[in-house]
């Protein structure tokens, strides 16, 4: 009689173990043991004990559902994939006190599926998501991360805080979040990949509301929007040190800035290199609408930047800090068209400690209210190298409707033409109120070649604020 009593114990034990987390099904080609349970939390309980290494789990969520902080971590297990997906409609998955709602630790896979909302709390003291070393997150399409927000100094990353994890965003949307720094995202020695979704409508206080790259970190954007953010600087994205952003396709739209500048990208000691995509249609009241660069690499074959808006630096404002010279590098099929600067520098603006080589590509269609429509040069070691492209159809409301440049500054041109008055495709011209069409030269600008980094001048055009409506045009070093 004992032992059947015990035969039978036994036997129920495993008949309810079962009825836990047994069911498989499949997912991509891979199987998945679906996770059964009265809840969220009892199924992430049943993981904590349970969960298996190399094994991937789905966990279907029927309802919404409020839990506290939780932390993925098994015990040292690693390639644990676990699939939240929400059945019958959108399911919100709300934080209840404060942390992270979920903590992705080393040999963990996170996938937020079809259906699922993340949702935080105002006045947390952490980001919605964080993931860890060794961690990883997948966002696909139709689900969200939302509605997280803290004021502390130092806690970066309102919705997900990349601490040397990977994130891979297919689809989805984080949005609406709000903290200091990294309004949306925040990656620290980590990688972000982004191709679809919508990183829109979060705050910053001080920089990056859509996205902070910092630290050795990469984001790779080849498709989707970050767009509609708010911050002081680095509307859209914010690039601190030893950080790179590239930029193969997608865009970043919409976002504003209202201090510092850089609606678009604020770019500090880090790299951005855009190959593609598009940076358009963002705002400021200060400088770069598109682009603000203080220091570090801005590096663009290709893309384009275009109908952004600003007081100075309506495309890109270069603006150099002495103790670490800014870079911009154009060259491809790369266009800065259409964007508006209320002072000065339509298309581009640069001041002090800074270079710009414009390898090839084109600046047309710009607008300033003062000087320099297509591009402004102003303040020592301000250097624009022109070696090929075209400077056309910009416009401005006062001198040099294609080119000025200041008594500090200094331009080197080999290739390249700057239109004039004279040139007889009008949509070519570059216009002026006032005058100086081409150009409006008080600096060290100069015609001719480079032997390595050694300048070689064939000529150089008038000083003392000499200005020049016809077109200029150099072949080979030599004014045509």
């Amino acid at each position: 009689m004992k032992r059947l009593s015990f035969g039978f114990i036994t036997l129920f034990a495993g008949i309810l173990l079962l009825s836990i987390s047994c069911n498989n099904t499949t997912n991509g080609g891979g199987t998945e043991t679906v996770v059964n349970g009265a809840n969220l939390a009892a199924k992430l309980s049943w993981l904590t004990g349970n969960a298996q290494r190399d094994t991937a789990y789905l966990l279907e969520i029927k309802q919404g559902e409020s839990i506290a902080a939780q932390s993925l971590s098994y015990g040292g297990r690693t390639g644990i994939s676990i699939r939240l997906k929400g059945i019958g409609g959108e399911r919100v998955i709300s934080l209840t006190g404060t942390g992270s709602l979920f903590t992705i630790d080393s040999g963990v896979t996170l996938i937020l599926d079809s259906n699922i909302t993340l949702k935080g709390i105002t006045g947390n003291t952490a980001s919605l998501l964080r993931v860890s070393p060794g961690g990883k997150l997948v966002i696909n399409t139709a689900s969200k991360i939302t509605g997280n927000s803290f004021s502390i100094s130092g806690v970066k990353g309102g919705g997900v805080y990349v601490d040397g994890g990977t994130v891979t965003m297919n689809g989805g949307e984080i949005s609406f979040n709000n903290c200091l720094n990294g309004g949306g995202v925040y990656v620290a020695n980590g990688a972000f990949t982004m191709n679809g979704g919508a990183i829109s409508e979060n705050n910053a206080d001080y920089s990056g509301a859509g996205v902070l790259v910092d630290s050795n970190a990469v984001f790779t954007m080849s498709g989707g929007k970050i767009t509609d953010n708010r911050s002081d600087g680095g509307g859209g994205v914010a690039v601190g040190a030893s950080a790179i952003f590239i930029m193969i396709g997608g865009e970043i739209s919409g976002n504003t800035a209202s201090f510092a500048g850089g609606a678009g990208v604020a770019l500090g000691p880090g790299t951005f290199a855009m190959n593609g995509g598009k940076i358009s249609g963002n705002i400021t009241d200060h400088s770069g609408g598109g682009v603000n660069l203080s220091s570090g690499n801005f590096i663009m074959s290709g893309g384009a930047i275009t109908g952004n808006e600003a007081a100075e630096g309506g495309g890109i404002a270069l603006k150099g800090e002495s103790s670490s010279k800014g870079n911009f590098t154009m060259s491809g099929s790369a266009v800065i068209s259409g964007n508006t600067a209320h002072y000065t520098g339509g298309g581009v603006y640069m001041v002090s400690d800074v270079a710009f080589t414009m390898n090839s590509g084109e600046i047309s269609g710009n607008t300033t209210g003062y000087s320099g429509g297509g591009v402004y040069v102003f303040g020592a070691n301000a250097t624009f190298t022109m070696l090929s492209g075209a400077i056309s159809g910009n416009t401005s409301d006062d001198v040099a409707g294609g080119l000025y440049m200041s008594s500090a500054g200094t331009f080197r041109i080999v290739n390249g033409t700057i239109y004039g008055t004279n040139e007889s495709n009008e949509a070519l011209r570059n216009k002026v109120t006032g005058s100086g069409a081409a150009m409006f030269n008080d600096g060290d600008s100069q015609y001719g070649t480079f032997s390595g980094s050694t300048w070689n001048p064939n000529g150089g055009f008038p000083g003392m604020n000499s200005t020049i409506d016809n077109t200029i045009k150099v072949v080979n070093g030599f004014l045509q």
